[in-house]
Formats: C-alpha cells, sequence, structure tokens
C-alpha cells in the first residue's frame, strides 16, 4: 500500500494597500505578504530566508535578490543575531 502525503493548508492574505500603497507587485509581494502574515497570524516576527525559500519556491539567490530589493525600499529590515560565533540573518517588515 502506497503511502499517501497529506497537504496541509495554509494562506496568504494579500491586502489591497500592499499592491496600492507599497506598489508591490509579483515575488516582492508575495515576499512582503508572507512577512506580514507570519507576523499577524502566528506573532513570529523574524523569518529566515529558508523559510522565504520554501514559501516562494524559488532559490537562495532569487530570495536574497527579492529580500535585499524590499530592503532598499524600506519595506521590511534585516536583524542579524550572532550566537557563539554563528550568524543568522532574519527578516521582519517594518510598520
Amino acid at each position: 500500500m502506497p503511502l499517501i502525503k497529506q497537504k496541509t493548508q495554509s494562506y496568504i492574505f494579500i491586502e489591497t494597500w500592499m499592491i496600492k500603497d507599497l506598489n508591490l507587485s509579483g515575488n516582492e509581494l508575495l515576499c512582503y505578504a508572507i512577512l506580514y502574515n507570519y507576523r499577524e497570524l502566528n506573532s513570529v516576527s523574524n523569518i529566515s530566508i529558508k523559510t522565504i525559500m520554501g514559501m516562494l519556491n524559488c532559490k537562495i539567490s532569487e530570495a536574497h535578490d527579492i529580500l535585499l530589493s524590499l530592503d532598499d525600499k524600506e519595506e521590511i529590515a534585516i536583524n542579524i543575531d550572532v550566537f557563539n560565533k554563528d550568524k543568522e540573518i532574519y527578516y521582519t517588515i517594518n510598520l
């Protein structure tokens, strides 16, 4: 008997103001919506690039470019945590 993978359902809400006020589209819009929804729905304010990569189904270089573009537009903030010589980079939205 083959194993059947069960899909989990989750939703990303894209608000009209994200499109009109922030002038976001494409993967930038999806990335911002992911960050916003994580903060609003899960009380998680920092997300790693690996999470963004997985949600956007893209390579790390593409996720990095998207995040840098959003940072250049001052829509997100980049947070760096250093613990025992390990550096972790997280991203959060600017409100």
